[in-house]
C-alpha cells in the first residue's frame, strides 16, 4: 500500500544523492504530545547539520518538496510523523516518542516504505486528567545524538 501511494504521489522517484537536508520537526505549536525540551534537542542536532522547521506552515507542494530533500528525519510522534511519506527510499527516520502501551504506527509503515526507523521512549510529565498518550514529554538528548551519529549516512 505504501509503495504504490509513494509511486502515484511520485515520491519514490528522488534518490538520497538529491537529499541532503536533516530535518527536525517541531511540535512547539500543537496542543498534545509536546516534546518539553525541545529548544534543548534542537541545539544538540544543530551542529550535525539539522534544520527545525514547523511542517504546518508549510503547503502540501512545499512539504514534497522538501521531503524529497530529506535524508534525515528527527520527529515527536504525531501526525507530522506523517511527513516520513515524503523521504526518499533509503532515508533514516527517527520518531521520539512518548511513553505507550501499544501505538507503534509509524515504524511498521516507514519500513514498508523503504526507510531506515527507529523509536526513541522518552518520560512524560504525567499530568492529571490527560490521557497517557496525549502527555508532554522529554527525551534523553545524548540518547537521540548516539542514534543520529550511529546512522549510516
Amino acid at each position: 500500500v505504501f509503495g504504490e501511494l509513494r509511486k502515484k504521489l511520485c515520491l519514490d522517484s528522488s534518490s538520497l544523492t538529491e537529499a541532503p537536508r536533516k530535518i527536525f520537526l517541531s511540535r512547539k505549536n500543537t496542543r498534545w504530545r509536546r516534546l518539553v525540551n525541545e529548544n534543548e534537542l534542537y541545539e544538540k542536532l544543530r551542529p550535525f547539520g539539522f534544520e527545525i522547521i514547523d511542517i504546518g506552515t508549510l503547503s502540501i507542494k512545499q512539504q514534497f518538496e522538501l521531503g524529497r530533500r530529506t535524508s534525515c528525519l528527527v520527529t515527536p510522534l504525531g501526525a507530522n510523523s506523517n511527513f516520513f511519506l515524503n523521504l526518499p527510499t533509503g532515508a533514516n527516520v527517527i520518531e521520539l516518542a512518548p511513553p505507550m502501551e501499544s501505538m507503534n504506527v509509524t515504524g511498521p509503515f516507514a519500513l514498508a516504505s523503504g526507510l531506515n526507523f527507529k523509536q526513541i521512549v522518552g518520560t512524560a510529565n504525567n499530568k492529571p486528567g490527560i490521557l497517557k498518550i496525549d502527555q508532554d514529554y522529554s527525551v534523553d538528548c545524548s540518547l537521540v545524538v548516539d542514534t543520529v551519529c550511529s546512522l549510516t549516512p
